[in-house]
């Protein structure tokens, strides 16, 4: 009897010192998102945040919080290398990438779910996991891209009888505008994605992550650059907006024909429009730039971490992230969520998201060195269109990458 209540005693001490322990309440995790969008995104966005809270009582919340829209990429990077930044961000695997070699962002791949992660497109997810680490730093929920906006009513009275779907196709349709009105036929928002889609439809590497360098002077984007620098000069194609920082108002005013913008860019076009693909290069490989925006999770614990990635994975959900997709007029990365009603709606019901080709897009390996590619890009179509050879202009463009790497 006495080796009993030894043996009871024993049981129940174990017990208050381990399984009371087992019992106590976990410590509740609160994860910030910083954000720089209004009206019908913020709104969902706090939406969304709402629900998950409500969903996750005393154990996690959820703090969505506006920042200034100017200067927020600096904000963000100071704020997080001063240990006081968010826990979350939806930005680009290129912003993902500059806090990677100092070990401010999480490894994603040690929270989400397999089938989460095997959801992405094969184009996402390789962005995904293209940082210099091999680990994934981003999880891409949505993405966009350019197209061709193209006024029908001055295509059809300069004798354009067919949207053009090649370079040179636009290269003759301005001829025939430029001969009609004498006003400009094409112009490009962004020299950055239409010199890089240029490359990239050649087959040529841009940059070569063997070297760190890049890769991309051959004579067939000589040619390439010599074709934009030479419908500038005989006043086909128009080099820099007019009326402001974008060419929606040059098309609205009737200045130019066609114009290759964001597919958020539809909402202001006043004049009559339709959408179209991007041109492709003749005999060239089918390309189009992926402009993946997706969940940046930062560095704390693991506890907030695990946190952050469960609302991530509320958020990269089928009907939340279709119900995401409406509120930016974005397609989606994730196969789970075309199966939803809402988004096969959205899609049937969008001329603009119909005309990106997930099937063809593709972006830059995720690694800090491409924000110098993109800035030597942009410069590099500025120089050709101001008359600099294109010889020089490339050569320009690698002495000012290697020279940012260097430092």
């Amino acid at each position: 009897m006495k080796k009993l209540l030894v043996v009871l005693l024993t049981v129940a001490m174990t017990f208050a010192m381990f399984g009371c322990k087992q019992e106590q309440p976990k410590e509740k995790q609160t994860v910030t998102i910083w954000h720089t969008y209004t009206e019908a995104q913020k709104e969902y966005l706090e939406k969304a945040a709402a629900d998950f809270n409500a969903a996750h009582e005393g154990e996690i919340e959820v703090k969505v919080e506006s920042q200034e829209y100017k200067g927020f990429d600096d904000t963000v990077y100071n704020a997080v290398m001063n240990g006081n930044g968010p826990d979350i961000i939806i930005n680009y695997a290129s912003t993902a990438a500059l806090y990677v070699e100092d070990g401010k962002v999480a490894d994603l791949g040690k929270y989400l779910s397999k089938d989460l992660i095997n959801s992405l497109d094969a184009g996402a997810l390789k962005e995904a996991t293209s940082f210099a680490d091999g680990k994934m730093h981003v999880f891409p929920i949505v993405f966009s891209g350019p197209v061709l906006f193209y006024n029908p009513d001055i295509f059809e009275a300069a004798g354009v009888t067919e949207v053009p779907a090649t370079w040179d196709d636009i290269y003759a349709a301005s001829e025939k505008v430029h001969a009609y009105n004498g006003k400009w036929g094409f112009a490009v928002d962004s020299l950055t994605d239409v010199a890089q889609t240029m490359i990239m439809q050649l087959g040529v590497t841009i940059f070569d992550t063997t070297t760190n360098s890049c890769a991309f002077n051959t004579p067939e984007v000589v040619k390439a650059f010599e074709w934009y620098q030479k419908g500038v000069q005989e006043g086909l194609f128009l080099a820099d907006p007019t009326l402001s920082n974008y060419f929606s108002d040059d098309y609205n005013n009737g200045n130019i024909a066609c114009y290759i913008g964001s597919v958020a860019g539809a909402p202001y076009l006043k004049a009559s429009w339709k959408v179209a693909p991007l041109p492709q290069t003749k005999g060239g490989t089918p390309w189009t730039p992926a402009w993946n925006r997706g969940v940046i999770v930062f560095s704390s614990n693991e506890q907030r971490e695990a946190a952050a990635c469960e609302f991530l994975t509320y958020f990269a959900s089928a009907e939340v992230n279709a119900g995401w997709c409406v509120a930016c007029n974005y397609q989606t990365s994730l196969s789970t969520t075309r199966e939803t009603q809402t988004y096969k709606d959205l899609m049937a019901n969008s001329d603009t998201l119909n005309a990106l080709q997930p099937e063809t897009a593709g972006s830059f390996d995720a690694l800090p060195a491409i924000q110098y590619v993109r800035t030597a890009l942009k410069d590099l179509m500025k120089a050709v269109a101001a008359g600099t050879s294109a010889e020089e202009a490339i050569q320009t463009a690698y002495d000012y990458v290697a020279g940012e790497i260097a430092q």
